[in-house]
Parts: C-alpha cells; sequence; structure tokens
C-alpha cells in the first residue's frame, strides 16, 4: 500500500474513523493489560500502542508535505526535506524508549525524583525535542496546505487557521483533509 497516496487521498471521514478505531481497539487491548499489571510488561505495550499511533499521526503530516510539495514546486518553492522524517521518527521512538525504560512512569517535583539526575538531563531535553518536532510537523503541513492553495509564499496569518486546526485533530481533520483531496488530485 503506498502510504502517502493513502493519506492524500483518503476521505475525511475514512482517516477519521481509522485514527478513532485505532484509539479504541489500542484502549480495548491496553486496558486489560494495566488491570493485570503482574502479567504482562504494561510499560513496553503503552510504548508499543502509543508509538504506532503517533507515527501513524505523524505521518500524517509528513505525507501531506511530501505528497503536496510536488504541487508547489511548480511555482519555484521548496518545502519537502528528506530530515522532516527524522521529526516524525523522534517523538515515536523517544515515546517508546521511555515506556520501556520506565513503565511505571517518573515524577520530578521539589521533594526529589523517582529517576536519577542523570535520567533527567537525558529525559527533559528529549521530551522538549519531541515535542518540538511535533509541533513543527504540524507547522510545515499546516504552511504546505496553504502554499497549495494560494501558489505563492504564505506568512503564518495566512495558515494559523489550519495549523490550529491540525493541532485540534478531530476537528481539524473534517475541514483539512478534504483540502488535501483536492490538491492531491
Amino acid at each position: 500500500m503506498d502510504l502517502e497516496k493513502f493519506y492524500l487521498q483518503t476521505k475525511h471521514w475514512k482517516l477519521f474513523l481509522y485514527f478513532i478505531l485505532f484509539l479504541v481497539i489500542s484502549q480495548i487491548i491496553a486496558v486489560p493489560a494495566l488491570l493485570n499489571r503482574g502479567n504482562l510488561p504494561v510499560g513496553i505495550l503503552f510504548g508499543l500502542i502509543g508509538s504506532v499511533g503517533l507515527l501513524a499521526f505523524l505521518g500524517w503530516f509528513y505525507f501531506i508535505i511530501k505528497g503536496l510539495s510536488k504541487k508547489i514546486e511548480e511555482t519555484g518553492l521548496k518545502v519537502f526535506r528528506a530530515s522532516y522524517l527524522f521529526f516524525v521518527i523522534f517523538p515515536a521512538l523517544y515515546l517508546l524508549i521511555v515506556f520501556i525504560v520506565l513503565p511505571y512512569g517518573f515524577t520530578i517535583s521539589t521533594e526529589g525524583s523517582s529517576v536519577g539526575t542523570v535520567a533527567q538531563m537525558i529525559i527533559i531535553p528529549a521530551h522538549l525535542l519531541s515535542m518540538f518536532s511535533i509541533f513543527f510537523m504540524m507547522y510545515k503541513a499546516a504552511m504546505t496546505v496553504k502554499i497549495a492553495e494560494f501558489q505563492r509564499k504564505v506568512t503564518f496569518g495566512d495558515f494559523a487557521g489550519e495549523f490550529f486546526l491540525m493541532w485540534f485533530f478531530p476537528l481539524g481533520i473534517w475541514i483539512v483533509q478534504p483540502k488535501i483531496n483536492k490538491f492531491a488530485e
């Protein structure tokens, strides 16, 4: 299956349904595992489920940028870089590793921490980079949609609506995906 074609040509309601079904099915798998903590490695299970879901979600942004950039390059603008794959893979890998290494989570408070100082020095920057990666991909995807629409350079004011719609994706997918379908034809 061609993932780029899937993300660009799937109707909004189907894409929404796929994302929601994944969430529901993953909860059906994860909740019993959480209740039977002693029997299954819950951290690994949650890490795997979360990573797959995050990859699917960030894949939507990645393939918007990659797929629509072909239409945009006709105007002389370049929006896609192969290095964007890092911004998709890093958050998912980070999530998986954190759940494997710290299956019961961690706390940082004024009274102390459940992990060592070295772990904090790794986790906090990695978490910030992961958050940056997610917002960066949202930003680039929203910008790409507007450039494809306007066929010119855009400012954040031009695509702020798409950015926030993608951020609140359950609502945004209903509005943004039909535009993507139209541009991908």
